[in-house]
């Protein structure tokens, strides 16, 4: 029996504790994805970093464009949750939209199995490549890799049973829609109203697509021809103020002037919330519900603005950086935002800060108070719904999508 190599036999035992790691979080179960882990060696997908890198769960940069993170390995444990979603069998068609290095189809090619087949595509030539290079280093060299545009799938296969995106969506193309087979599943990062969740969705005999499981998610975003929706936009003459609406053409300088304005006022919601309620829950809430949604983030210096109010942090700031974000609607002018009694109370004590007229300030806490009412439901109580164009939707809380309307409804909480 041939000797193992030092280098082989050092980055077995990381990936089993790679593994053991991930389990022990809950973002592994035990089972076909736990194993394909064990197997596929992630070190030989990023050979720039030393093993001890290439098995830490974190996500690995690969490629800088203009100073931007447009490639990557992505954090091993979100990569387990998505492989979860997915529920991929032996013999399945799967498309991933996304190649990054390779590494994920060599995970969804242990899964399919020697019957089954993986299709890669990514928009950018070097990327394609590179991952043609290391899924053949790493034995998997029967994982087809194009370049294409995801937006369209790859139409050469249709049919697929999985289809996956590795890439931060803000929209469902109506090309993943149309080229999944009828029971099929679909798993993506999609960003809805600027708040990505990594979603699992089942395609319906009728052509709907019903989510099954819902779950945290931060990715780069698409860079096709629909890129993702949320884009913040600098706010002012200074780095470190901006803001983002659910609102296409949002003015800039119609809504600094107002954040300079001194004349607002804090007016007592007489509410409460916990800060796991407000980003596991109400937040997605009123995204959904208000269709003048507005979120201004402030970073560094201008954080301690006496402008805008103190509510709540970036889930993905860095833990020295000062970071500020508040969340309200803006229309016409007028603008209300949450704030906090206490920059760190937990639960927060909800106040509304109002410029202008305080009907937005009345909406706002309206829309807090029928969550309140509904159960305070959390994102895990949440069913979506694509409704086909020209299907019926019922519920009042949509998001418009190239394959039909998102339909958002909540099962209520006693």
């Amino acid at each position: 029996m041939p000797a193992v190599e030092p280098t082989e036999l050092t980055a077995r035992r990381l990936r089993e504790a790679l593994v053991r790691a991930m389990l022990r979080d809950g973002s592994l179960r035990r089972g076909r994805v736990e194993r394909a882990f064990l197997r596929v060696p992630r070190h030989v997908f990023v050979p720039e970093v030393d093993l001890d890198i290439a098995y830490r769960d974190n996500r690995i940069p690969t490629k800088l464009q203009a100073g931007e993170i447009v490639s990557s390995s992505s954090q091993p444990a979100i990569m387990a949750i998505m492989l979860e979603q997915l529920d991929v069998r032996q013999g399945h068609r799967v498309l991933e939209v996304g190649a990054g290095t390779g590494y994920n189809a060599a995970l969804l090619a242990e899964l399919v199995g020697p019957r089954g087949e993986v299709t890669s595509i990514d928009l950018d030539a070097d990327t394609v490549e590179r991952a043609r290079t290391a899924l053949a280093q790493a034995g998997y060299g029967r994982v087809r890799v194009e370049q294409a545009d995801g937006e369209a799938g790859f139409g050469e296969s249709t049919g697929y049973d999985r289809i996956i995106a590795t890439v931060g969506l803000g929209d469902l193309p109506f090309a993943l829609w149309s080229q999944l087979e009828p029971t099929g599943r679909l798993v993506l990062p999609l960003s809805m109203r600027g708040l990505m969740k990594s979603v699992g969705f089942r395609k319906e005999r009728n052509g709907r697509l019903v989510s099954t499981s819902i779950s945290p998610a931060g990715f780069m975003p698409f860079r096709g021809a629909a890129p993702l929706l949320l884009q913040e936009l600098r706010l002012g003459p200074e780095l470190g103020l901006y803001g983002w609406s659910s609102q296409p053409g949002l003015d800039t300088d119609l809504l600094y002037g107002t954040l300079q304005r001194p004349d607002f006022a804090d007016i007592a919601a007489d509410l409460q919330l916990s800060r796991r309620e407000l980003r596991s829950g109400l937040d997605l809430w009123l995204r959904a519900h208000q269709p003048n949604f507005v979120q201004v983030h402030a970073e560094g210096a201008l954080a301690e603005s006496t402008s805008l109010p103190a509510f709540t942090r970036s889930p993905w700031a860095h833990p020295a950086m000062r970071d500020r974000v508040s969340i309200g609607i803006w229309e016409s002018g007028a603008l209300a935002l949450l704030a906090a009694a206490s920059d760190h109370a937990d639960p927060i004590h909800v106040l509304v800060r109002v410029w202008g007229e305080t009907e937005a300030g009345d909406r706002l806490v309206d829309c807090i108070r029928a969550w309140r009412a509904a159960g305070s439901p959390r994102d895990e109580d949440l069913q979506l719904r694509l409704i086909p164009r020209g299907g019926r939707v019922h519920s009042g809380a949509t998001i418009p999508m190239s394959a039909g309307t998102l339909e958002l409804t909540w099962r209520r909480r006693d």
